[in-house]
């Protein structure tokens, strides 16, 4: 038998399509390969079995080679090449309608909530994803899908989404990659500077001062910038709660409603060099200025810091 090119059968052309088959009177291939179109790079079918396929999204009225190589398993490769021309008025390629407006819509527990508006009905969607280059990890979704969670996020890295789609009507191929580049906010946790085995943390809500624990999220906080050298602590796992005083105790919690100044202003703080020590940082509060965010029988509040063990208590180490 040995191995032999493919024989073609009698391309089925369309304005802007072309499929053919082809049989192999020799050994067996363990792919295909093909040209998706005359000017794309070729890909190799996954199923050896079909022995046929469609070009698509081709330009009307012209006379176009396509090639399909058998590529055996000892690495030989046998090609061979047809011509067809497609139907109708000399013209461009139909446009693929690609999915468009793909954002982060929400970021937290080192997972990004992607969206994206569908442009057209889609057989399916391919999203892709890594640091620096969008090639480390990637999913195929069903074509109605318009939002994604993706997990295992490192705070502070530059990562590169991409999402594409087949179109299920016109040209039935896949649309060109809508891209984006996004960077993880980065987070920090807090170390009191007398208890050096306690973190800066919230839970039920409240503010406290605890070894480290799981949810290992509840320990970390994204720094928003309120101008100047003020910050507010956003929570990593309740973006939407702030860390702010209220009675003067420590609360995790979110605006009343828009335009919440008061809440704005208890959430606002001063980052300032560590009272007890320089080498760390101080929170003082900005609509109550002789009062820093402290910790007192390990939970969390907003007081004057006027004797050392006070100054102690509102000095904090922060790392990543």
């Amino acid at each position: 038998m040995g191995h032999v090119e493919p024989a073609f059968g009698n391309a089925v052309v369309s304005d802007h399509q072309v499929f053919n088959s082809w049989g192999v009177n020799g050994d067996t291939p363990s792919a295909f390969r093909v040209h998706p179109n005359p000017r794309a790079s070729a890909e190799t079918l996954p199923d050896t079995v079909l022995n046929g396929y469609t070009w698509s999204n081709l330009p009307s009225g012209t006379l176009l080679t396509f090639t399909v190589d058998c590529v055996y398993p000892d690495g030989d490769v046998r090609g061979a090449s047809f011509q067809a021309r497609t139907t109708g008025p000399l013209g461009p390629p139909p446009a693929t309608r690609a999915p468009s407006g793909l954002h982060v819509a929400t970021y937290a527990n080192e997972t990004a909530a992607l969206a994206w508006t569908n442009n057209a009905r889609y057989d399916k969607v391919l999203l892709r994803w890594g640091v620096g280059a969008p090639d480390d990890s990637q999913t195929d979704l069903p074509g109605n899908s318009t939002r994604r969670d993706v997990g295992g996020l490192t705070s502070s890295h530059a990562y590169v989404f991409q999402v594409k789609a087949l179109q299920s009507e016109g040209p039935h191929d896949y649309t060109a990659w809508t891209k984006i580049h996004w960077q993880a906010p980065v987070t920090w946790k807090f170390r009191s500077a007398n208890f050096r085995d306690r973190y800066l943390r919230h839970r039920n809500w409240l503010g406290e001062l605890t070894p480290p624990d799981q949810p290992a999220d509840d320990f970390r906080f994204t720094l928003l910038d309120r101008g100047g050298d003020q910050v507010a602590l956003q929570s990593v796992n309740y973006p939407d709660r702030c860390l702010r005083h209220q009675d003067f105790r420590i609360k995790l919690q979110g605006p009343a409603g828009a335009g919440d100044r008061t809440w704005v202003d208890d959430s606002t703080f001063h980052l300032v060099d560590g009272l007890a020590d320089a080498g760390g940082v101080s929170l003082r509060s900005k609509n109550f200025p002789d009062r820093y965010l402290r910790h007192r029988d390990f939970k969390l509040y907003l007081e004057p810091a006027g004797d050392p063990t006070a100054r102690a208590d509102a000095t904090f180490y922060r790392s990543n």
